[in-house]
């Protein structure tokens, strides 16, 4: 059995931790594609531009914002 995120998120901000390791990119990914605006915040770099890359794939590009941390 599955998880979903819930409906009426459309425009509402989510800040999603952990963006680019385990179950982070999966958050970000089920957020984005209820119309959230994602925050990714992340420590590498190189995911957090494969994440935006796929964002601007699917036509999402604008909706999300990405931070690195370390």
């Amino acid at each position: 059995m599955g998880w979903s995120v819930g409906a009426g998120l459309e425009g509402k901000g989510v800040i999603v931790t952990g963006a680019t390791g385990g179950i982070g990119r999966p958050v970000v990914e089920a957020f984005a594609a209820t119309g959230a605006r994602v925050m990714a915040v992340g420590r590498d770099q190189t995911k957090l531009d494969a994440l935006r890359s796929e964002e601007r794939r699917v036509g999402k590009e604008g909706r999300s914002r990405w931070a690195p941390y370390h």
